[in-house]
């Protein structure tokens, strides 16, 4: 089960399925309560999970699947560095629908070649440069230094997501997937792009 640490509510579960110590592959699966959608909690599950399944766990290969419809999961585990293998056709059942998976997958070489990245120290961006990208990518004039997921609807999980490809694709950088849920306001990336 996952808690808020603040506040001991439950938000969702994590699970690890279909262990395979042979072959040293395990799938993954994450539900999180849609009040708590939108929040950035899905990537911070994924990499808490990706650490105990590499590094505690020690094993070779993560993997799972979704709902090839559901466009925020598949967002969710593209961020946190897997990679597309392919379609389990009609895999879920809903009612009397087949909908087909959309199955993905992490190796411990690509973890850990993540996690190795070096972001550039410092890049001297300005405080507008970052009101401007984040504008862009929200669409919306209402950007300001005080923005953050917080406080503007438009800033959803989703949009997180294309705010943090945005930074890498304009300054050059990898952010590593850990710090997603940390560059949730103006501010912050602009303190985490500045070396701060």
């Amino acid at each position: 089960f996952v808690r808020l640490k603040e506040t001991n509510n439950l938000i969702g579960l994590a699970s690890l399925a279909n262990i395979d110590f042979q072959r040293s592959s395990v799938e993954w699966g994450q539900g999180i309560n849609p009040e708590y959608w939108g929040q950035n909690y899905n990537i911070e599950i994924l990499e808490i999970l990706k650490h105990y399944v590499f590094n505690v766990l020690r094993f070779n290969r993560l993997f799972g699947q979704t709902m090839i419809t559901n466009e925020r999961a598949i967002a969710g585990v593209k961020a946190s560095g897997c990679n597309f293998e392919g379609v389990a056709r009609q895999f879920y059942r809903k009612g009397l629908d087949y909908i087909d998976a959309w199955t993905y997958s992490m190796l411990a070489k690509e973890y850990f070649e993540q996690t190795e990245m070096v972001r550039i120290e410092s890049l001297e961006v300005k405080l507008k440069d970052i009101i401007e990208l984040v504008s862009s990518e929200l669409e919306s004039e209402n950007i300001s230094e005080d923005t953050s997921m917080d406080n503007c609807r438009f800033w959803d999980s989703m949009s997180h997501l294309s705010i943090i490809m945005a930074i890498e694709s304009n300054y050059n950088i990898k952010v590593e997937p850990r710090d997603y849920t940390n560059l949730t306001s103006i501010v912050e990336i602009f303190n985490y792009l500045n070396g701060e």
